[in-house]
């Protein structure tokens, strides 16, 4: 993630809005999880989409990959990290 600051109004838009899994969370738990939690391609690519504002297409073709890989491991990441907030917020 390195110096990327992480834009929060967009993670509740991702999230849905209030009510959800990052309503309350803290940013250090948040930037912790992002950057333990996810492989390196789940990191990159959900960075470049939800806090750089890139579209699939353009982030698969920067990577050479194709659209669908982009989406399917945006997916995975995602329910990744809500997984890891979820443990976060229990303890």
């Amino acid at each position: 993630m390195g110096n990327r600051a992480l834009d929060f109004g967009q993670f509740l838009r991702w999230n849905g809005g209030a009510g959800g899994i990052f309503e309350g969370v803290d940013a250090p738990i948040i930037r912790r999880a992002i950057a333990e939690c996810l492989t390196e391609k789940q990191r990159k690519y959900i960075v470049e989409y939800y806090f750089e504002g890139l579209r699939i297409p353009q982030i698969a073709g920067q990577a050479g990959v194709a659209k669908s890989t982009v989406s399917r491991t945006i997916k995975r990441g995602r329910k990744r990290l809500e997984n890891a907030l979820r443990l976060a917020m229990r303890g």
